[in-house]
């Protein structure tokens, strides 16, 4: 047992990897502010994506959290990456009740820079 946080890795090398695209991670968990806390970031930040690292026994939490984005926020673009959307992608776009936008499966370094590519060349978003 360890009393120090760590942070995520994977989050790291997705952030390594999305250059030219500007990427800033905000730890939740750390953080313990809830929703509320993130939507702040989000905002400070003028985000225009934000993502969730997915395990399944954290993704009904996860709702409140995408949830609390797309009602303050209608034109942020919601994205999922993780193990759960990986082996559960329908399972986990059903959970989120049409919230979330995006799902990342596999290795995420090459979905998500060209995700965000694809996004700078003007993808479609929410309030769209």
């Amino acid at each position: 047992m360890s009393d120090s946080v760590q942070p995520s890795l994977g989050l790291g090398f997705l952030a390594a990897t999305a250059h030219p695209h500007e990427i800033a991670i905000h730890d939740g968990v750390l953080d313990g502010g809830g929703p509320e806390s993130v939507v702040r970031q989000a905002r400070e930040w003028r985000a225009g994506a934000v993502g969730f690292q997915l395990n399944s026994f954290d993704v009904r939490a996860t709702t409140a959290y995408v949830a609390k984005i797309r009602a303050e926020l209608p034109g942020v673009v919601t994205l999922a990456g993780g193990p759960h959307p990986t082996a559960l992608p329908a399972e986990t776009f059903r959970l989120f009740g049409g919230r979330l936008d995006y799902l990342i499966r596999g290795e995420g370094e090459d979905g998500f820079r060209g995700l965000l590519d694809v996004l700078a060349a003007g993808a479609p978003t929410p309030e769209a």
